[in-house]
């Protein structure tokens, strides 16, 4: 085990060692909690030393790229679980033989905005449904359409 340590200005102060929050108003202020009004908080990294990639335990046998959410799994194996096979992903062999994810999200459930929050629809139309569910997005009855400019869309990323 390696360790990692750094003394940093302290983030909930800046530095001065006093906090003004919601709460203190007109010229007041606290002692910052965080740094005890050092200004300064110390920082540990305790981490090992990356070698490999650590072997893949025995019991995945089936790989989604993302999970936006949904208890997933075998249907043999649990009542709370949805049959793997409805979330798209592959099996853990063509995982590792290399197989791209590409087609196999969860299009039949999810809009692409849900599957990769990097995406943004032509027309800023994702951004019309900050702060509510993906799902009532008033173009969610239209995923299929979402998911074809998305498909352009990471064309575009991977090309570049």
């Amino acid at each position: 085990m390696k360790r990692f340590e750094v003394e940093e200005v302290c983030t909930s102060c800046d530095g001065t060692g006093l906090f003004s929050g919601m709460a203190e108003r007109s010229g007041v202020a606290v002692v910052c909690n965080r740094c005890n009004g050092t200004g300064k908080v110390k920082f540990v990294h305790e981490y090992k030393p990356f070698k490999k990639k650590a072997r893949i335990p025995s019991y995945v046998k089936w790989v989604l790229e993302t999970n936006p959410g949904f208890v997933v799994g075998d249907s043999e194996e649990s009542d709370l679980s949805v049959f793997r096979g409805d979330f798209g992903g592959m099996s853990i062999d063509e995982y590792k033989a290399g197989k791209s994810f590409r087609g196999l999200e969860m299009r039949r459930l999810i809009c692409p905005k849900w599957h990769n929050q990097r995406f943004e629809r032509a027309g800023g139309e994702c951004s019309k449904s900050l702060g509510m569910r993906f799902s009532n997005c008033h173009q969610f009855e239209n995923k299929e359409t979402c998911w074809e400019e998305y498909d352009k869309w990471i064309n575009e990323q991977e090309g570049a």
